[in-house]
C-alpha cells in the first residue's frame, strides 16, 4: 500500500492536471494550487518516508545530495530565462552580474534555491522595480529594491511558515516555506546564507559557498 502522504499528493496532482485540461482557472483554483504545492514542499522538507510520484518541486534531502561540479553562471542564466515572464509581467528589471565560476553542488537543489530566491524577490518587488543577481568566486547575492523586511522579523525569515507581514502575505500569496527550503538546501551543502533588509529599501540574500 502507498503511504497516506503519497496518496494525498497523487490525488491533488490528478486534480491539478484535470484543472489544466478542462481550462479551469479562477482565483480559488490558484489559491488551491498554492496550497497543494505548499503541502508537497512541506512533505519533502520534513523528509517523511515514502516516495512521491510527482515531478519537482519536491525537496527530498533524506536520500542525500547528488554532488557534481556545475557551472554556476550557466545555471543562473538558465533559471533567469525560465522565470523571465514573471519579471516581465511586473516590468521588473532583472540584472545579472556573473563571473564564470563552478562549484560542487547538487544541480537540482541549486536550481530550486535560485528559483525560490528569484520568485521571492519578484513577489515582493513593486512594478518597475529592480532585482539583481551577483555571482562571484565565493558567493552569490540576490537583491531587490522591493518592500523590505522589518528588522525584528529578519531572524525568523528562514523559519517554516513565517511571513513578516501577514496582511501583505495574503495579498501576494505563497505558503511561507520558500526561504526555509533555501536554508535547508544551503545548510546541506555546508554553505551559509545571510539576509539583510530595510523596509522600503529592499532585501538582499547572500549565499557564501
Amino acid at each position: 500500500a502507498l503511504p497516506v502522504g503519497t496518496v494525498c499528493v497523487l490525488c491533488v496532482t490528478r486534480s491539478l492536471q484535470y484543472g489544466k485540461s478542462s481550462g479551469y482557472s479562477t482565483g480559488l483554483g490558484a489559491a488551491a494550487a498554492d496550497l497543494i504545492y505548499g503541502i508537497i514542499a512541506i512533505y519533502g522538507l520534513t523528509a517523511i518516508s515514502g516516495q512521491l510520484l510527482v515531478n519537482q518541486p519536491v525537496l527530498r534531502l533524506a536520500g542525500g545530495l547528488c554532488i557534481v561540479f556545475i557551472g554556476m553562471r550557466m545555471m543562473v542564466k538558465k533559471v533567469s530565462e525560465k522565470m523571465k515572464t514573471q519579471f516581465d509581467a511586473k516590468k521588473i528589471d532583472l540584472k545579472l552580474e556573473l563571473e564564470n565560476i563552478s562549484v560542487d553542488a547538487d544541480p537540482k537543489k541549486m536550481e530550486q534555491v535560485l528559483v525560490n530566491l528569484l520568485a521571492n524577490a519578484c513577489k515582493y518587488t513593486d512594478e518597475n522595480g529592480e532585482v539583481k543577481v551577483v555571482l562571484k568566486e565565493d558567493y552569490l547575492v540576490v537583491s531587490d529594491n522591493g518592500i523590505g523586511i522589518p528588522k525584528k522579523d529578519l531572524p525568523y525569515v528562514f523559519e517554516r511558515f513565517y511571513r513578516s507581514d501577514h496582511s501583505r502575505s495574503r495579498d501576494t500569496g505563497g505558503t511561507g516555506i520558500g526561504l526555509a527550503i533555501v536554508k535547508q538546501i544551503v545548510d546541506a551543502h555546508c554553505w551559509k546564507i545571510v539576509a539583510e533588509s530595510k523596509v522600503g529599501k529592499g532585501s538582499k540574500f547572500r549565499i557564501e559557498f
